[in-house]
C-alpha cells in the first residue's frame, strides 16, 4: 500500500499489522455455510478483501456477484489482534499512543477489554492514549466496526433523513461516499482497517504541521512558515529550521519559543530561488524544508517534507464574458489541461505505489498539468501529491462532500471541523495544490434537493463557515471556493467561475453541440465508452457476450447509460451487432468528442482558461467516461486527448457548414510553423494542397485559415480535409520516426469530414504490419489507401502499450512507426480502422 505518512516523522512507531482475525457480529445470511464468519484479516485491509480471499464471498466485480454481497456492508464485524510491545518503546520516558491512520468508519476500540474510544469518521485518523496501560507481556486490541448501512439506517431514525441524488441517505457518514454506488461506481460500503495502525512514542512536546507560502520579489523571494507545535507546557523549547536543495542547506533560521505558545510564523529571504512550475511551464526543482523542536537544545522531535517554491494567484476578473477564472502560477497564466480523479480501486487497500504512479505518469503523457480530486472520493495518500509535486500536476482538492445533503447538529460540524484541521495543514505544503473546494455540485443542486426531499438543511455551514474558518487558520493565503459548479448568479454561470458541462452526454446531444458550449473554467465534462475488449471480457460471462446483455448493462451504472452508448454510435456509425466493433465505436465517438470540446475550449482562451474531462481513472472494470480503465489500458480518446493537449498543435474545428484551421501555442516563446491544408479522396487522391508560414505568439491561439467547402471539398461525401504541421524540410512532422525518436506524440494532425461515417463508403484499407527485427519493440504500419482511426491491439498480451494509437494514415504510402512497450509477433497484432466498422 501507498505511504500514508504525509511528513516524515522522527517518533518511533511499532506496525500492528500482524495476527489479525475478523469475526462477524451479527446474522449473516443462509447461502454462508455457518452462522458466524471468522476468517484472518489483512491489515491494512478491508472485510470485502479478507471473504474474497477466502472464498466466502465472490468477486464483487464479476458478472452480476455485486447484488450478491450486500449482507457484508449490513454486517457489524469485530476485528482482533494480540501483540507484545517491544522494551523500546514500552519504556518510552513520556508514554504511547495508539494511531489508527485509517478505520472505515464506525465503531469503538477496546485494548484488553477496556474501552479507549469510538471513531465515526473514515478519512482521519484516530489518537487514543495508552500511556501507563502496556505491561510487559501479551496485549489485545479489539476494534468493532458498526455495519455502514445500519449506521446511517440509525442516523436517519434518529434526526430524520439526509438524501442524495443517488437515493440514499449518506450524508450522515463520513466514509468514501462513492462506496454507496455511483454511476459510474458498485455499491460496496466497505468495513476494515484500511490504513496503517500502530503504537506511537510520545515525546516532550511535538510538532503538529507546517505550512510554507512563497512569496516573489523581483528575482529573489521570501519563504513565509506557520508551525504549529505542543510543548506541554513545559519550557525552554527552540524551534529549528532547516531548508535544503539537492542536499544542501540553503536557509537556517532558530527561533524561541515560549512554553504557552501553540503556533510560530517565520520569514525567510531567499536568494536566486528555483522556482516550481506545472507540467508544460518549466521545472520542477523540490526543496527540503525541516522543523526541528528542541529542549534544552536535545532534539525532541522532528518533521520534514518535500516543498516546491511557487506563487499561486485565480484571477477573478471582471472583463467583457464576465468574471475570469483562471489560475497564474509564478506570474504567469495557465491554461489547465487535465482530468478529474476518483479512486482508483472500490477496495482502498489494493491500491498500490505502482498504480498510483503509472496513472499520474499517463496524465502528464497525456499532455496534462492539472487532475481535480473529487468530492466523493477520498483525501488520496502522500504518495500520490508528492508524485503531482514532482511531475508537475497541479491539485485541485475538493473536501469529500458531493451530491448530497449533509446535516448541520453540534456534533456533525465538530466532525467536519477536526477532519478540516487534521487535512488542510498535512496537504498545504505541497506546491501542486492550488485550489481548495468545499463540495461537489451541492450549490448547483440545493433547490432541486429541498424541493424534492423537503428538508431544510443542506450543509451550508459546512462550506459556508467550517471550511472558511479553516482554511484561514491553518492555510491562510490558499485559494477556496465553497462548490464546484461555483455560480455567478446562479451556480453553473457560462459567464462566471467553474462550470460543469453535460449537456451532450447527459442531454442525448450530438458531439458539434459542444461547439455552442461557453465557459470560463470547464472543470467535468465527459462522454463514456466501453473499456478495452480484454477488461470487460474478464468480467462478463462468455454466454453474455453482447452489448444489451444484462451483465453488460450491468457494468454501466448510469441510468439508461447503455442505451446512451447505442444512440451515440448509431448517430455515427452504421449500427452493429457484433461486441468487437460495438466496443470500437463506442470508444471512437468518446475519442472524438472529446478532442472536438476541447479543441473548441482551447480556441476561445482567454474566455476560457480550463478543461478537465471526467474522469482520467476507474474504481472498478466498467462502462464509464475514464481514459483509462481499471487495468490501466487506455481507451482510444486517451490518445485523442493527448493529441488535443498537445503544447503545441493544430486544429480544424466546426460544423457541418465548415472547419475553421487554428495553431495552438502554450509555449512561452513565438511558435513559428508551417501548416498544411489538403483535400482527400477517399482514394488518397490529393485535390487541393496549401501551406502556411504561421507566427504564433506565446501562450496565444492563432487562426489560419477557413476554407469555402465549395472549393475544398467538391464531393462532401467522398472529399475529406487534413491538417498537417510540417518540418523545415516540408515533412509532415515526426510522421516518418526511427525508434530513437519515439515519443509520446507521434504526430499533429487534424481531420474533417463533411459528413458522418455511417454516410460515407469507406475503402477497407490494406494495413500492413512489419516488425523491424526480432530483437526490436518497434512495429511498422504501411497504407495504400486512407486509413482512419487506426487502433492496434496485441490479442495475446492485452496490457501491451504503444507509443502511439489512435491515428490516421490518410496519404498513399504513408508509413508510421510504433514502438511496444515489450516484444511483439505481428501476428497476434488486431489492427482496425473506420472502413472496417
Amino acid at each position: 500500500m501507498p505511504s500514508t505518512e504525509f511528513m516524515f516523522d522522527s517518533r518511533k512507531k511499532q506496525l500492528l499489522h500482524d495476527n489479525w482475525t475478523v469475526t462477524s457480529a451479527s446474522v449473516v445470511p443462509r447461502h454462508i455455510s455457518s452462522d458466524t464468519v471468522h476468517v484472518h484479516a489483512a491489515v491494512p485491509g478491508v472485510v470485502h478483501m479478507d471473504l474474497l480471499r477466502e472464498g466466502i464471498i465472490k468477486d464483487p466485480f464479476l458478472g452480476l456477484n455485486e447484488k450478491q454481497v450486500e449482507w457484508v456492508a449490513e454486517t457489524d464485524w469485530i476485528y482482533e489482534t494480540s501483540f507484545e510491545v517491544s522494551d523500546e518503546l514500552r519504556t518510552c520516558e513520556h508514554g504511547l499512543k495508539l494511531v489508527c491512520e485509517g478505520l472505515d468508519s464506525f465503531g469503538e476500540v477496546f485494548l484488553d477489554n477496556q474501552p479507549l474510544g469510538q471513531f465515526a469518521n473514515g478519512f482521519i485518523p484516530h489518537r487514543y492514549d495508552i500511556s501507563g496501560e502496556l505491561s510487559p507481556g501479551k496485549h489485545y486490541l479489539k476494534i468493532h466496526f458498526f455495519s455502514p448501512v445500519g449506521y446511517q439506517a440509525d442516523m436517519v431514525a434518529k434526526h430524520g433523513r439526509m438524501p442524495d441524488s443517488l437515493g440514499t441517505d449518506r450524508g450522515w457518514v463520513r466514509k468514501p461516499q462513492y462506496s454507496y454506488g455511483w454511476d459510474w461506481g458498485p455499491i460496496l460500503p466497505t468495513t476494515g482497517i484500511w490504513r496503517p495502525i500502530y503504537i506511537q512514542q510520545k515525546v516532550a512536546g511535538e510538532i503538529e504541521w507546517f505550512v510554507p507560502h512563497y512569496k516573489n520579489l523581483d528575482k529573489n523571494g521570501i519563504l513565509d512558515v506557520d508551525v504549529g507545535f505542543n510543548t506541554n507546557g513545559e519550557s525552554d523549547h527552540t524551534i529549528q529550521a532547516k531548508l535544503s536543495l539537492h542536499d544542501t542547506v540553503v536557509v537556517e533560521k532558530t527561533l524561541k519559543i515560549d512554553s504557552d505558545q501553540k503556533r510560530i510564523n517565520f520569514c525567510c529571504p531567499i536568494d536566486s530561488p528555483e522556482l516550481w512550475w506545472p507540467r508544460g511551464y518549466g521545472k520542477q526543482p523540490l526543496y527540503e524544508l525541516e522543523i526541528i523542536l528542541l529542549q534544552n537544545d536535545i532534539i525532541v522531535h522532528r518533521i520534514k517534507d518535500i516543498i516546491g517554491l511557487r506563487t499561486v494567484e485565480w484571477k477573478q476578473d471582471k472583463d467583457q464574458w464576465g468574471e475570469s477564472f483562471t489560475v497564474c502560477i509564478n506570474g504567469r497564466d495557465v491554461f489547465c489541461k487535465g482530468a478529474n480523479w476518483i479512486p482508483s480501486d472500490s477496495f482502498l487497500p489494493r491500491v498500490t505505489s505502482e498504480k498510483l504512479n503509472h496513472l499520474l505518469q499517463m496524465a502528464v503523457d497525456a499532455n496534462m498539468n492539472m487532475l481535480r480530486v473529487w468530492g466523493g472520493g477520498i483525501y488520496e495518500d502522500s504518495e500520490f501529491y508528492r508524485a503531482a509535486d514532482r511531475l508537475g500536476l497541479l491539485i485541485w482538492q475538493d473536501f469529500p462532500y458531493a451530491c448530497a445533503l449533509y446535516p448541520e447538529t453540534p456534533e456533525f460540524l465538530d466532525n467536519a471541523r477536526k477532519e478540516a484541521e487534521y487535512i488542510v495543514p498535512q496537504l498545504a505544503h505541497h506546491p501542486s495544490v492550488v485550489l481548495w473546494c468545499g463540495n461537489n455540485e451541492i450549490a448547483r443542486d440545493t433547490e432541486e434537493f429541498m424541493r424534492e426531499f423537503g428538508v431544510d438543511s443542506v450543509g451550508d455551514t459546512i462550506w459556508d463557515e467550517v471550511l472558511p474558518a479553516v482554511m484561514r487558520e491553518f492555510n491562510r493565503l490558499a485559494f477556496y471556493i465553497r462548490s464546484s459548479p461555483t455560480g455567478g448568479e446562479h451556480a453553473n454561470d457560462p459567464s462566471y467561475g467553474d462550470r460543469h458541462v453535460w449537456e451532450s452526454w447527459s442531454f442525448w446531444q450530438d458531439i458539434s453541440d459542444y461547439l455552442d458550449i461557453e465557459s470560463r473554467f470547464v472543470s467535468e465534462f465527459g462522454f463514456q465508452a466501453i473499456p478495452h475488449r480484454a477488461t470487460m471480457k474478464s468480467v462478463i460471462s462468455d454466454n453474455q457476450w453482447w452489448s444489451q446483455s444484462e451483465e453488460v448493462e450491468w457494468h454501466n451504472k448510469q441510468i439508461y447509460g447503455s442505451e446512451r452508448l447505442h444512440r451515440f454510435a448509431a448517430a455515427h456509425h452504421r449500427v452493429t451487432t457484433d461486441m468487437d466493433e460495438f466496443i470500437r465505436q463506442s470508444q471512437e465517438v468518446q475519442g472524438r468528442a472529446l478532442r472536438t470540446a476541447l479543441e473548441h475550449w482551447r480556441r476561445l482562451r482567454p474566455r476560457t482558461m480550463g478543461s478537465l474531462i471526467w474522469q482520467l481513472n476507474d474504481c472498478w472494470p466498467v462502462e464509464s467516461w475514464s481514459l483509462v480503465d481499471y487495468y490501466l489500458r487506455p481507451k482510444y480518446s486517451y490518445y485523442q486527448v493527448r493529441r488535443a493537449f498537445a503544447p503545441q498543435t493544430l486544429a480544424l474545428a466546426g460544423k457541418e457548414d465548415g472547419p475553421i484551421l487554428y495553431l495552438f501555442n502554450d509555449s512561452k516563446k513565438t511558435w513559428t510553423s508551417t501548416v498544411q491544408l489538403r483535400s482527400v479522396t477517399l482514394n488518397g487522391h490529393v485535390k487541393m494542397n496549401r501551406t502556411w508560414d504561421v507566427v504564433v505568439a506565446p501562450d496565444s491561439v492563432q487562426i489560419v485559415f477557413q476554407p469555402e467547402l465549395d472549393e475544398w471539398l467538391t464531393d462532401p461525401a467522398g472529399d475529406f480535409l487534413v491538417a498537417d504541421l510540417l518540418d523545415t524540410k516540408g515533412n509532415i512532422q515526426d510522421l516518418q520516426v526511427n525508434s530513437e525518436k519515439i515519443s509520446g506524440l507521434t504526430f499533429r494532425r487534424s481531420v474533417w469530414f463533411a459528413k458522418r461515417f455511417k454516410h460515407i463508403n469507406f475503402p477497407e484499407p490494406h494495413i500492413t504490419v512489419t516488425q523491424s527485427s526480432e530483437s526490436d519493440n518497434t512495429i511498422q504500419l504501411h497504407t495504400e489507401e486512407p486509413a482512419y482511426g487506426i487502433w492496434i491491439e496485441d490479442d495475446i498480451n492485452p496490457d501491451q502499450r504503444f507509443s502511439d494509437n489512435a491515428f490516421d494514415l490518410l496519404l498513399p504510402g504513408e508509413t508510421i512507426k510504433v514502438q511496444s512497450s515489450s516484444l511483439v509477433d505481428t501476428k497476434s497484432i488486431r489492427i482496425w480502422s473506420i472502413g472496417q466498422l
